[in-house]
């Protein structure tokens, strides 16, 4: 059953015909890979849902991309009974998906597309202009007091129309799979913190034009993919910074550096370059105004892409808002709820803790457009893991 639904999963993401003209965008800029996937190491339901702003906030998995300060746990009280075992995932479980594609899914399966190509593209032809997503993150870690490991296997799929009769799909594929770890220094008030995250990884990309019947035909769509195969290795390295400035309200500042020192992407495949993508600052601020019994409220902004000039302000910022239940905060709350704002429009999520299984569903706005195009698509996202340190 699974390898049918990841069979049409596939066949959905890589073979929709796709356009967004009301967006005003050119053909050639929907084409460009950066348009369709995410940049992020590790999603996060629970950033998806703050509309990306948690830099100040981030602790757990979260951590990983966010801000490694926040390993362990950051601003969880000096009493605060937490077991030297923080978390063990196995497994932890995200798929996500724009719009489009989970309506395109239904569609599919009512009418057993995925096995006749005539309905499939008869439905491909129903659903022309609508762009097409899918990620997929298969991880099991553990947070062991301060200390994060994590390995994983990461899928993107995405297509966009390459011609204006729809002839041709650009796609990209994406393929993802290594080993990080990380950690944080806390000071003994708990009120400033310092974190590390190093990601080692091996990535396989798939990015070309094709025709819908190459890619519905099982041969042909091997043979586009070997011929748009590059595969990378690299280390990226993450830095944190967490500063509570104090307990009254808990204003708290984050900074993360993504990319530190720049991450090269070391091309194995003959005739393929290396290159580079250099690092870029995230800050972030939060308060949590209003503590009563066990709920709490906190607010955040953030600023994030600093160091890349181009790109307007109004594309940076971000803020969110997080209702909790239960004495801890974040991921370590009982349950959740979430919503934020930015240019693309509001996010939403929420987070229910049910001890051994835990589970995060969000729905973001999100602008993909290259540099300041404008391009607004819905992504949405659920998690589900186990946590073996309840048992």
């Amino acid at each position: 059953m699974f390898r049918k639904y990841t069979k049409l999963l596939y066949l959905i993401a890589l073979a929709e015909t796709l356009a967004a003209p009301a967006l005003g965008q050119s053909t050639a800029a929907a084409a460009s890979e950066k348009t369709v996937l995410d940049d992020d190491n590790f999603t996060s339901a629970r950033a998806s849902a703050l509309g990306g702003s948690i830099a100040s906030m981030a602790d757990d998995m979260d951590a990983a991309w966010q801000n490694p300060a926040g390993i362990g746990g950051f601003g969880l009280g000096k009493d605060a009974k937490i077991p030297f075992a923080r978390k063990v995932y196995f497994p932890h479980i995200l798929i996500g998906a724009n719009a489009n594609t989970y309506s395109m899914n239904r569609s599919f399966r009512s009418q057993n597309a995925a096995d006749d190509p005539a309905v499939a593209k008869a439905l491909l032809a129903a659903a022309e202009g609508e762009r097409q997503y899918f990620r997929n993150t298969l991880s099991a870690g553990a947070v062991l007091g301060r200390f994060m490991f994590l390995p994983y296997y990461d899928t993107q799929l995405a297509a966009v129309s390459a011609a204006d009769d729809n002839s041709t799909i650009s796609t990209a594929y994406r393929i993802r799979s290594g080993t990080g770890y990380g950690y944080s220094i806390t000071e003994p008030k708990g009120l400033v913190s310092v974190g590390f995250f190093r990601n080692r990884f091996t990535q396989t990309d798939v990015v070309g034009d094709a025709t819908y019947d190459q890619l519905i035909t099982a041969s042909e769509r091997s043979s586009f993919i070997s011929d748009n195969k590059k595969e990378f290795t690299g280390t990226d390295d993450t830095v944190g910074f967490l500063w509570r400035m104090s307990e009254k309200h808990a204003p708290t500042l984050g900074l993360t550096i993504h990319h530190f020192n720049g991450t090269k992407y070391t091309s194995g495949t003959d005739g393929v370059d290396s290159y580079t993508v250099p690092q870029d600052l995230t800050i972030g601020f939060s308060m949590t105004p209003k503590v009563k019994g066990a709920a709490r409220i906190s607010f955040c902004i953030e600023a994030d892409r600093l160091l890349q000039k181009e790109i307007t302000l109004e594309k940076k910022i971000h803020t969110g808002v997080e209702v909790t239940l239960g004495h801890l905060p974040g991921s370590y709350a009982l349950a959740a709820l979430r919503a934020g704002w930015e240019s693309a429009g509001p996010s939403m999520g929420i987070f229910l803790n049910g001890g051994l299984i835990n589970l995060e569903v969000s729905s973001r706005a999100e602008d993909i457009g290259v540099g300041n195009k404008r391009v607004i698509e819905r992504r949405l996202n659920g998690t589900v893991f186990v946590n073996v340190a309840e048992f």
